[in-house]
């Protein structure tokens, strides 16, 4: 088991990655073939984490009287501890590897992320991906 702090950009970099993993293809990299039990585990990891950002972003509901640039501002101020299965860890920095090589090489991956909207660059992905190993 692995337990860590997400940040803000964390709580984007995650799904987004995931689902590249899963559903986008990568012109770059030779993205192999996940196994059944692997989308599984995505899939179970995702719904989780949908549900945790859902509570974490719980304090946001009064969003139909913030500008756009206001609620972005306090998503990225979020935070969430979370903890990963190993195997959830493995198939996250596998997911981040392949973004960091689309993202590198100017790929539209970062639109996964909504990163024109919320500035999330390479780095953000390596930092997750550093900590996730570590």
């Amino acid at each position: 088991m692995k337990e860590m702090r997400l940040s803000g950009r964390d709580l984007r970099v995650l799904p987004g990655a995931l689902t590249v993993m899963m559903h986008v293809p990568v012109p770059l990299a030779e993205k192999r073939r996940l196994g059944a039990e692997e989308e599984r585990t995505i899939e179970n990891l995702l719904d989780r984490f949908t549900e945790a950002t859902r509570h974490v972003y719980h304090r946001l509901s009064e969003e139909a009287q913030l500008s756009r640039a206001e609620i972005v501002k306090m998503r990225l101020e979020a935070s969430l501890q979370w903890t990963l299965s190993s195997e959830e860890a493995k198939l996250l920095e596998e997911a981040l590897d392949l973004c960091i090589g689309e993202g590198e090489a100017g790929r539209g991956v970062n639109i996964c992320f909504n990163g024109d909207e919320y500035g999330i660059t390479v780095q953000d992905m390596r930092s997750l991906r550093d900590r996730v190993r570590s």
